[in-house]
């Protein structure tokens, strides 16, 4: 199996779990730990071009982060390592980052100093046809990565897809992030005999669990055409005709025009500044989608109050509280755009803010409903040698989206993202720059629906105002208020200390577990300059992986 130049590995047969193992190890075995950094004398796309310190990935697939850092150490830029990375969880978990799903992006771009929202959400199709029988959407992801790594990549374009393409025909182990993804809807699905073609294990007919081999052929066509081809041909001409075809044999509404019409956009992401003028920074978030606003949102809040740095645990949890519940409070309340309109805004929400009391929702009545989201989504961030950072999330709307699949594709066909009433609030990027001297501190993304944003705040705020390294601020528990209903909800593992003071406070609790998952990289001394300080972490909520520095 070809996985990039100057790597090549064989797939054994399932039930050769000691081959598989060895095989896995090796591709660990090849990441480079933190240094400095510099090139060698071989040439670039072989695992020993950039020497010390390649870059870092956390991803919610282990085999994608470890493909990603691969193109790392060949000099590939963090682009080129999401892209790879994302057609590799494309292959081992479909149930979220299928080619059928869509997407957003964060780019720090260290030459200009620039950060770009990249959107290539899943949009409904121009006519949903009598009698269909699925609200299915137009694919983005493909056209996405493409856009991507055209603007901010330097590898070649087969390279990337290979990995991911290799996966799929050879067949790999079924990854324990993908195993969970599956379990509480695999009935429903397997009772669709296009599923239990791809899902079901050739021997007993069973759905494939933890390390059973995922062989995926149909889907290794399609990544050859995009690997071969680029992605013209996915969204228009023969094969295009082929995938509208299956999915109106699914029942769905899909055209040709849908797909040839379908643009990723560049937009200018939120921002909020902080810091001091010594140490400036500014947080960027993406919105679209609406995560990436309420994100924002708690961000502006917690950075006005000023006392994250300096409280003890029960006064931070009280804080992230109290911003998560305002952000959701006013969810419909206007789309923020600029700086002095999330500023404003944050100004008139914490103006009722009491240290000592929890202050009721209803004292922002008329309260936004609790939105419908999925927990589904995956997510991957980078950064490079050269202080490049990509931040991305993707979704297929549901898991497994509609549960249909293309037949002949090996595509799961995402959900209309205005289906059911649901929001994107599980697509949440974000990066920390200083955009003075064009240095990247902090990149991350986080998925697991309604508890997201808020998961990613509860992160962010320990590594960046509180100085924690990222490890114990991954594992540190965390709070979240959606507002309908006016509950404080804590992870199991808070003290009783802490929950007995939130208590004396007013708030009104319940016990949520795996609030978000989180996938995240820090560099507290700012990257290139110091790339020793980076750390890298995937949530242990989750089960991904982080490569390519400290942990």
């Amino acid at each position: 199996m070809r996985f990039i130049k100057g790597l090549s590995l064989t797939v054994s047969p399932k039930g050769s779990h000691a081959a598989r193992r060895r095989q896995f190890g090796v591709l660990a075995a090849l990441v480079l730990v933190a240094g400095c950094s510099s090139t060698s004398g071989v040439s670039q796309g072989t695992l020993t071009y950039v020497q010390g310190f390649s870059g870092a990935v956390a991803a919610a697939d282990p085999r994608a982060a470890l493909i990603a850092q691969d193109v790392l150490n060949t000099g590939g830029t963090a682009a080129d390592a999401v892209a790879a990375g994302y057609f590799a969880m494309a292959v081992g978990l479909p149930s979220s980052a299928g080619l059928g799903g869509g997407g957003v992006c964060l780019v720090h771009d260290r030459k200009s100093g620039a950060v770009e929202a990249l959107d290539f959400l899943n949009r409904a199709p121009k006519t949903v046809l009598p009698g269909a029988r699925i609200a299915d959407a137009v694919p983005g992801n493909v056209r996405g990565m493409f856009a991507l790594q055209s603007r901010y990549g330097v590898r070649r374009w087969a390279e990337l897809v290979a990995p991911a393409e290799a996966l799929a025909r050879f067949g790999a182990p079924v990854s324990k992030a993908f195993a969970r993804e599956l379990d509480p809807v695999k009935q429903s699905l397997m009772a669709d005999p296009g599923v239990a073609a791809i899902l079901a294990r050739r021997d007993t007919g069973a759905p494939v669990g933890e390390g059973d081999l995922l062989l995926r052929p149909d889907l290794a066509s399609v990544l050859s055409l995009i690997r071969a081809k680029g992605v013209g041909d996915f969204y228009q001409g023969p094969w295009a005709r082929r995938f509208v075809a299956a999915d109106r044999a699914a029942g769905g509404s899909l055209d040709l025009a849908d797909l040839r019409d379908f643009s990723p956009q560049w937009r200018a992401p939120l921002k909020v500044p902080f810091g001091s003028l010594i140490s400036s920074r500014t947080a960027y978030f993406a919105a679209p989608p609406e995560g990436g606003a309420l994100a924002a949102r708690m961000w502006a809040m917690i950075v006005r109050d000023g006392g994250f740095a300096s409280d003890d645990a029960a006064a931070r949890a009280h804080l992230l509280a109290e911003v998560s519940m305002r952000a959701f409070a006013k969810r419909g309340g206007g789309q923020v755009g600029n700086v002095a309109q999330i500023d404003t805004g944050s100004k008139n929400m914490m103006a009722s803010f009491d240290s000592r009391r929890h202050t009721p929702a209803s004292h922002f009545a008329p309260l936004s409903p609790t939105p419908r989201t999925s927990p589904s989504a995956a997510s991957i961030v980078a950064v490079d040698p050269q202080g490049d950072a990509v931040a991305c999330a993707f979704t297929l709307g549901a898991a497994f989206g509609t549960g249909k699949v293309a037949q002949g594709t090996g595509i799961f066909l995402a959900e209309n993202p205005t289906a059911r009433g649901r929001s994107s609030l599980a697509l949440t990027p974000m990066l920390v720059t200083n955009d003075n001297v064009h240095e990247v501190y902090f990149a991350a993304a986080a998925g697991g629906g309604l508890p997201a944003p808020a998961a990613l705040v509860n992160v962010a705020a320990r590594t960046q105002l509180a100085g924690v390294r990222l490890g114990a601020a991954m594992a540190a528990p965390r709070v979240f208020n959606p507002a309908t209903p006016d509950i404080t909800f804590y992870e199991p593992t808070m003290k009783k200390a802490v929950i007995d003071a939130l208590s004396r406070r007013g708030h009104h609790l319940g016990k949520a577990a795996d609030q978000g998952r989180v996938v995240a990289i820090s560099c507290p001394d700012g990257l290139p300059p110091k790339p020793g300080s980076c750390q890298v972490s995937a949530d242990t909520r989750g089960a991904g992986l982080g490569v390519g520095a400290q942990h």
